[in-house]
Parts: structure tokens; sequence; C-alpha cells
């Protein structure tokens, strides 16, 4: 069976099934959690089946709003409960999508979600049947007005509940990054002996040895180097000279290699980098960045990045 016009929905997956739910009577739907919100968010009309997870577990811990679910079956939604329903599959008519979509504010305000349109009777009577093979524990009005008093919110609910924003793109979030400013300079022999003596324990940590490779620092001092961690990933912008400053690939720590001259406290910090990316131009780096670039701020600091925008744009520079 050939599939006909298939649609990808990333971030606009929500304002299409809301709409789809407005204006489609007798929809059968799949969906574990329907949590707060969720019957504007999901408008299902009078003749509709709705299976989702109604257990005591699901409402307790917030996935499963019961009030929600009682506003359903007041509009008359045939309601049935599956304790160990996972897929999330929407049919309205002879459409149907199936994705990773929850019935939440979560879901349509902060998650990257991803759903499947196909506009095709025969799929759509597939996803039908399977949606009514589930069915069988049906959630009368009494039982979920019981369950009411079990539900406890999520411990993170976000705002704008049942509602979903304009069309927006939710980037992905990438971890921290540690910003590193280096200068360009010879070593001192002991720096190159600690350093090969630790570049063997390095080499065992790479977890791609045939697309990474190992670059390694001297850092000394306080503060970084009591808070960075082995798998933490470091941004180096190394000055090359007084008007040559390079941006590395993001990299991540393999393996901290700490020694003491004097009463200076020494580290060599060996980091895995993709072998196939280059160091970039500190002002090429900023003119791709953007406006994003602010959240920088001062280059020449040693810092933690947090900034959720910034970290993937600097992840898509250097793609």
């Amino acid at each position: 069976m050939a599939a006909v016009n298939p649609r990808l929905h990333t971030h606009g997956v929500w304002s299409r099934l809301t709409a789809l739910a407005q204006r489609n009577n007798g929809a059968f739907v799949a969906v574990p959690y329907f949590g707060t919100g969720a019957s504007k968010l999901l408008p299902l009309k009078k003749g509709s089946t709705l299976v989702v997870r109604f257990d005591r577990e699901a409402v307790r811990c917030g996935q499963v709003n019961p009030k929600e679910v009682i506003q359903l079956i007041k509009a008359g939604v045939e309601v049935h409960a599956c304790a160990n329903l996972h897929a999330k599959v929407f049919v309205f008519g002879s459409t149907a999508i199936v994705g990773s979509t929850n019935v939440s504010s979560s879901s349509a305000n902060s998650l990257i979600e991803a759903g499947v349109e196909v506009k095709a009777r025969r799929f759509a009577a597939m996803c039908r049947r399977f949606v009514e093979s589930l069915a069988g524990d049906k959630v009368g009005l009494e039982f979920a007005r019981t369950m009411v008093r079990l539900y406890r919110p999520p411990q993170v609910e976000g705002a704008h509940h049942g509602k979903a924003r304009k069309v927006r793109r939710v980037l992905p979030r990438h971890s921290d990054l540690w910003l590193v400013p280096l200068v360009s300079r010879y070593w001192n022999d002991i720096d190159y002996e600690q350093k090969e003596a630790g570049w063997s324990r390095a080499e065992k940590a790479l977890t791609n040895p045939r697309k990474s490779e190992i670059e390694a620092f001297v850092w000394w001092g306080p503060g970084f180097l009591d808070r960075v961690k082995r798998g933490e990933r470091v941004l180096m912008i190394t000055k090359m000279d007084k008007r040559k400053v390079l941006v590395s690939p993001p990299g991540r720590v393999l393996d901290i290699r700490r020694y003491q001259v004097k009463s200076r406290r020494k580290a060599i910090v060996y980091l895995e980098v993709p072998n196939d990316k280059r160091r970039r131009d500190m002002r090429a780096v900023l003119k791709s960045l953007g406006p994003v670039a602010r959240a920088l701020g001062n280059p020449r600091r040693t810092k933690r990045i947090h900034d959720s925008e910034l970290l993937y744009t600097l992840g898509k520079v250097f793609a």
C-alpha cells in the first residue's frame, strides 16, 4: 500500500492536531498521557474514542489529569484505559498522525516532537483498528471522579496549559560548554613530560578513534580545574598573535592529568575533538552566530555556557 502525501510535522505538530480535532467528529486516539489543559489542546468531539493510561500511577504523578478526562466523557467521548500504552496514534477520518506526542502543555510548548501525517483511507483504517483493539476497559464518569483525589500536579509543569503557543521552533537542548581562553606559547619541559605520561590513558578513553582525535592544553590555577569534569564539553578559543584568534570545534574532556610545579597547580586537559572539523577565525564564528553572539559575553573569560540558543547555534557553526 503506497502512502498518499505523507508529511512530517515537527514544531507545528500541535497546531495541526488541534485543528483536526476541532473539525472532525468520531476521531480515534490512543495516547498515554493526558495532562492539564489536554481537553482544550485536543478538543475531541462527541462520538470520538480515546484510549489513555488511566491507572493510579499515571494519575498520581500528574501524567493524566482525571478532570480533563471527565470533560471529554461529559462531551460524549468514549474513554478506555490501557495501563501499558506507549503508542501515540491519532485518526481523524481518512487522516492519521502517528508520532511522539502526548497531550500535555510540555509537549505543545517545550518538547521537540515529531508526527507523520498520512492522508490515505486504508492507512487510516489500519490505525483506527489498532486504536479499537486497545479498547475494552471503559472509563465511566463516576469512576473518573473517584480518581480526581489521587491527582498530583507534575513537579515541572509548563505554563499555557492546554494552549499551544504560536507555531515556533523549539531548539534542541545541548549540554553545557566550558569556554576556555588560551594563548599559543611554548610549553615547559615538564608540561611535555606530563602530556606524554597521560596520553595513553586519554587514548583509551576515546569513544570513536576513527572519527576523532586528541587535543591537549595546559591550564593552571584554581577555578576551572576545581570544577571541570571528565565528559564535559570545552570550547577552546586560542590567541595565536595580536590579530589572530582561532576557535576550535567543541571537544569533550577525556582526562585531566594534574601535577604541581613548585607552588603552582597545573594540569593537562585532554579533549576528544572531531578529526574532520578545523579551527575557525573568531570573527567568522561571531558573524555566523549572529545576534546570539551577545550571549557569549567576553570571550577572554573562562566561563560555563548555559544559554540553550547559543549552545545550539555553536553546534551548527561547526556542523
